[in-house]
């Protein structure tokens, strides 16, 4: 066996193999025998044809069951000769049958990144602070509350003002054929919440309960429906009725009947100015990480295994399909087309891919390990944290050990990178 690597663009190795007559003749006698001893040929028992009628008869088929046996060991002995480690399975090309009874083959190996880590501690970032939570900030999440609370009533007023509740019933035409999709009763729009199109809202304000009007509407260049983008319709709208929202007064009373832990306005408000503190640090934490990786990729350039980018690819669009699902939604449902969200995925899954080796030179850089004690010991706190079964969430983190593992990793890594950023001091 001889072979002879060649290094090409992303991570490609092409390997050239040729096996002598030597190297492929025990093969080839192996599976020659093999399918003699069950060849069933016309004037012959099985598995007594002449050893010539058989070659002839099954050239084909011999030299096909060579390949499948001595191709695959074959590749598995040059790459651990040569310590080759690769990524992802290696593709074969090119195979042939030489005259005088040997073989040769084309292999291409993805391999790992090779590259010199830049000097990461010269990072700079703009390090963004938590913003401050004003009182403004709680009283508007207590509105929320209390908006989620309330309840409808028929308004004393006969127009239509921003904020009401407007049911109407609506029938609508594009070039003179109905659209079912603007066609129904009972339609219950909230004027003001950019729901429907300003033409609309705005005729609806000039309406009295029981009327009725043709209004022409233009939706949008990027309305979310793109059926109906940049498109003109006719819409037969009736007025039926106006309502408000009718909020429950913000005092103790409104808190207990939250049913929650808080029993006072107070309580209610002190807790929510703490999720919101720990909002805007999450949200400060994450554009910084986001403004450090931006760094990284931008000062550490080099190729990478388009295979692993291609599984990055797949892991990006399925994580996006089951997003959709966890809403109930399907991409038609949803009017996304995922083969757009593939094609417009490369960047950003060539970025991952870059990151991780990053990350990974630079924890041996550090010298930054996670061993089983420390996934053991973050799963418990994890368990303290949320009131759970510790013993039970480590027996089912069994299952995807090692991806705990990499993630507690990659955290590590990235909090002394926050650190060298100047974000942690």
């Amino acid at each position: 066996m001889k072979y002879e690597i060649t290094e090409e663009k992303d991570c490609l190795r092409k390997i050239n193999v040729v096996l002598d007559k030597e190297d492929v003749d025990a093969v080839r006698e192996k599976v020659f025998k093999n399918i003699k001893n069950n060849a069933q040929l016309d004037g012959f028992r099985k598995g007594k044809a002449p050893d010539d009628v058989v070659r002839t008869k099954f050239a084909t088929t011999i030299e096909e069951e060579v390949q499948k046996e001595i191709i695959p060991k074959t590749a598995s002995d040059v790459l651990k000769e040569s310590g080759i480690h690769i990524v992802t399975y290696p593709a074969v090309r090119e195979v042939k049958t030489l005259p005088e009874g040997g073989m040769t083959f084309i292999m291409f190996a993805e391999v790992n990144a090779e590259f010199e880590l830049s000097d990461y501690k010269k990072m700079k970032i703009d390090v963004k602070k938590p913003r401050e939570i004003k009182d403004d900030d709680v009283d508007r999440e207590i509105d929320r509350i209390r908006q989620s609370r309330g309840t409808l009533k028929d308004s004393e007023g006969k127009k239509v003002k921003e904020g009401d509740y407007v049911n109407i019933s609506m029938a609508g035409a594009i070039d003179g054929k109905a659209e079912p999709g603007l066609t129904g009763d009972n339609q219950l729009i909230l004027i003001g919440a950019k729901t429907i199109p300003d033409s609309l809202e705005d005729a609806l304000k000039t309406m009295a309960p029981g009327d009725e009007k043709d209004v022409n509407v233009k939706f949008p260049e990027d309305y979310p429906n793109k059926n109906y983008a940049g498109r003109e319709a006719v819409i037969k709208t009736g007025l039926k009725g106006i309502k408000v929202l009718d909020i429950p007064e913000a005092n103790d009373e409104f808190v207990k009947s939250l049913g929650g832990k808080y029993q006072t306005l107070d309580e209610l408000k002190n807790a929510i100015k703490e999720q919101l503190k720990a909002q805007a640090e999450t949200e400060a934490k994450n554009s910084n990480i986001e403004g450090m990786f931006k760094w990284l990729l931008e000062n550490n350039s080099f190729d990478v295994a388009r295979g692993l980018v291609e599984d990055e690819v797949n892991n990006i669009v399925a994580r996006y399909e089951n997003n959709l699902r966890s809403r109930g939604l399907t991409p038609a449902a949803a009017n996304i087309n995922m083969d757009e969200i593939r094609k417009n995925s490369g960047k950003t899954a060539e970025d991952n891919v870059r990151l991780r080796y990053i990350l990974r030179k630079t924890a041996e850089a550090e010298k930054i390990e996670v061993s089983d004690a420390d996934v053991e010991a973050e799963i418990k706190k994890i368990a303290e944290n949320t009131g759970g079964n510790a013993d039970e969430l480590l027996k089912r983190a069994k299952a995807s050990w090692d991806a705990l593992k990499a993630q507690l990793l990659e955290d590590k890594i990235i909090e002394k990178l926050l650190e060298v950023a100047g974000v942690k001091k």
